[in-house]
């Protein structure tokens, strides 16, 4: 059964605004497709505009200053942009997300999607959030076999729950809002048989997208985008059986982060699980001043594994002026988890502000004591591909005290069975100790380490 959104589908709605909301619109920029203008949005750190495309779609820019630089990332593509004066012309095609930079200013990102069409999806309620509407609501899904169809151009200001329930699906060409609300954008808890798909979200003064305790997710073709300290793009939080595809995230936190809790809790005070079966590819990530663009932890009170992240571009890896912990690709362990069986394959970092890759335990009261195991990760094809600075990277058995960073910690964990396989820093392939060593890699000695 398709129901149009209104107030009587949920308990707890606060308004239904039937009209465009100007407000989230940037007026002195234009996006065309095809000779068509696009709805273009803001935020603090990124404009935006979602593009219907079947095939190919000629994009014009008009521009709100001379255009003295362009480029679009990843740039390993080599994608073809003209301009002159303060018009700009490129193409994409369906499943291009691309991230557009014109004189170094506020990146646009272009997404070109397919249609998504409405059906009446068999034994499910289906909620239609029309095309061209802006809602002010929040969504609580309290029934299983429920799916949430945001139209074209349709924003949702607000939050979207589900818990105990199963079979849920969120799909269309919308977007849910969710920089208002204090809590996450998008949360699941203890809910089997999750799809995302198509979908932007925004937020949020926390995680834009959490999955808590759940089995088999399927993320796809989703967009998040987040501009402060902690708005994690998607957190994996004691779940199992994930596959995301497709993905692009923009925030100022991680970017993608697999936990399994902290001491005795985790969030909506649930107990902790493991984490197994996570595979993360095809996606695009653009990484902030805070954060880490491809994290495992800190939070790993359970074990974690089975972990495979394949084709990732990681368009940009800034940092603050405070320097941390902050990588392209990190596992930090600050609880008793075992974490083994991690690949990383075909990853592509156009560069780093602070480190490349860690691989470390960390001591930190609130998150745990380091006490686990770091065990078979392998990294293949790895490329950090240029960048100003020589980031350095980090595998040591010796725990890093968070809590007291003076002190020295002599009570080593396990860190073994490490494999790089065609790593390349700078163009420099690292196929021995002493060119890691040269490409600002420290290691502990201790570590079984293989070179291919």
């Amino acid at each position: 059964m398709i129901k149009i959104a209104n107030e009587k589908c949920f308990d707890n709605s606060k308004k239904f605004i039937c009209s465009y909301d100007e407000n989230t619109v940037s007026s002195d920029i234009k996006v065309y497709a095809n000779g068509k203008l696009c709805t273009l949005y803001t935020s603090s750190n990124c404009l935006f505009v979602n593009v219907i495309a079947d095939d190919f779609t000629d994009i014009k820019v008009e521009y709100n200053k001379t255009i003295k630089d362009a480029k679009i990332k990843p740039s390993r593509f080599e994608r073809k942009i003209d301009f002159s004066e303060n018009t700009a012309y490129f193409t994409v095609k369906c499943g291009d997300y691309i991230c557009v930079e014109f004189n170094d200013d506020l990146p646009l990102f272009v997404f070109a999607d397919k249609k998504f069409d409405l059906f009446d999806y068999n034994n499910c309620d289906v909620i239609y959030f029309e095309d061209n509407k802006t809602y002010e609501c929040d969504i609580n899904i309290t029934k299983s076999n429920t799916v949430v169809f945001i139209g074209e151009n349709t924003v949702i200001k607000g939050k979207f729950r589900a818990i105990n329930v199963d079979n849920i699906k969120i799909l269309g060409n919308g977007t849910i809002d969710g920089t208002k609300t204090e809590e996450y954008a998008i949360a699941f808890k203890s809910c089997k048989n999750i799809e995302i798909n198509g979908i932007t979200a925004l937020g949020a003064k926390i995680w834009i997208t959490m999955f808590l305790c759940c089995k088999n997710i399927h993320i796809e073709n989703f967009k998040a985008l987040g501009d402060i300290m902690r708005s994690d793009g998607i957190d994996i939080v004691s779940s199992q059986n994930v596959y995301i595809h497709h993905v692009f995230v923009r925030n100022e936190d991680d970017c993608i982060c697999i936990k399994s809790g902290k001491i005795n809790r985790c969030p909506f005070k649930v107990t902790t699980q493991k984490v197994k079966n996570v595979y993360v590819s095809d996606c695009t990530f653009f990484t902030g001043e805070r954060g880490n663009s491809l994290e495992i932890g800190y939070e790993a009170m359970k074990d974690i594994s089975d972990i495979k992240f394949k084709n990732i571009d990681i368009i940009h890896r800034k940092s603050a002026k405070h320097k941390f912990h902050r990588c392209v690709i990190s596992i930090h362990n600050a609880g008793t988890a075992n974490i083994y069986n991690v690949l990383y394959e075909n990853i592509f970092a156009e560069y780093s502000d602070e480190n490349f890759i860690m691989l470390s335990h960390m001591v930190k009261s609130e998150w745990g004591h380091g006490e686990g195991s770091i065990n078979n990760i392998t990294f293949r094809n790895v490329h950090l591909v240029g960048g100003k600075n020589n980031p350095p990277s980090y595998i040591s058995t010796l725990p890093i005290n968070m809590d007291n960073p003076n002190s020295s910690n002599t009570n080593k964990q396990a860190v073994d069975n490490i494999v790089f396989e065609n790593v390349l820093y700078k163009g420099e392939k690292i196929d021995c100790i002493d060119k890691a060593k040269a490409c600002n890699f420290t290691i502990s000695d201790d570590i079984n380490i293989k070179f291919l």
